[in-house]
């Protein structure tokens, strides 16, 4: 049976259709709810991938029971691949709180999977996230995963007070060329243990999952154009990585530029 790209999953089609995935990045966690009783919620979450690794949407389990998740994650083994039908969505997902550029979360229990073999899917997610896109950004708070040079880190490190006691942050830069050809960076904050992930990917290509971008007023956002700092004007200034960051494809340098010079364009 003859199956779609990612990129035509809707509504519409996720019934009538058969989509070949590849599962990255499956991960286990709970939660806690409730006030005067709490009660604990066991969650599975993944990606879906394609054919094209810029197009990828997320997959998402919940069960009061830890041996449903301990099973799905048996079951749904990193760069596995399946076909999926009768495609059924968690409908209390929100767009708002997802990074992926494919706005739809796949209800991991309710979809018909079946195993297959195949070794012509993307192996990693090469988001398109620009930082031109988050420099002009102008929603109250977005959610993106984007790929770039890190440059820097550990900058500006503190270990403020949070509700869950003591935590490490520190500052990170990353670097992209934009269509025009001028060189971007951007400040992204991580709080640990995203922090400790970054510290040892400086200097490569790297994925950073769920970066949180926030409009802030009266602050300015620095930015590398063309090698030298030019100050450009941003009510973006706010940018935190929320998740877990991977090495990216290694993306060439231009032709007379060596590693540490090297950009990505986007």
């Amino acid at each position: 049976m003859a199956t779609e790209p990612l990129r035509n999953l809707n509504t519409g089609s996720a019934r009538a259709s058969t989509w070949a995935v590849r599962i990255l990045h499956p991960k286990q966690d709970s939660f806690s709810y409730g006030r005067e009783k709490q009660s604990t919620m066991h969650t599975f979450d993944c990606l879906l991938v394609s054919d094209d690794p810029a197009i990828y949407c997320g997959g998402a389990l919940k069960s009061p029971k830890e041996q449903d998740i301990k099973a799905a994650m048996e079951k749904f083994k990193a760069k596995t691949s399946w076909k999926m039908s009768k495609v059924v969505f968690d409908t209390r997902a929100k767009p708002a709180f997802m990074s992926h550029p494919h706005k739809f979360v796949v209800d991991m229990k309710g979809t018909t999977w079946v195993a297959v073999l195949t070794t012509n899917l993307p192996t990693t997610v090469i988001p398109k996230t620009s930082i031109t896109k988050i420099l002009n950004l102008r929603d109250p708070s977005s959610l993106f995963d984007m790929v770039g040079l890190l440059v820097s880190g550990l900058v500006n490190e503190r270990t403020p007070t949070t509700k869950n006691g003591l935590k490490r942050i520190a500052d990170f830069k990353l670097r992209q060329e934009g269509k025009d050809g001028a060189v971007l960076q951007l400040e992204v904050s991580a709080w640990e243990p995203l922090r400790d992930e970054l510290e040892k990917l400086v200097g490569q290509w790297v994925c950073i999952f769920k970066v949180e971008a926030k409009l802030t007023k009266d602050r300015r956002d620095t930015s590398t154009v063309g090698g030298g700092g030019q100050e450009r004007q941003s009510h973006v200034r706010d940018v935190h990585g929320r998740d877990s960051a991977q090495v990216a494809p290694r993306c060439e340098p231009r032709q007379g530029e060596d590693e540490t010079h090297g950009v990505l364009r986007i």
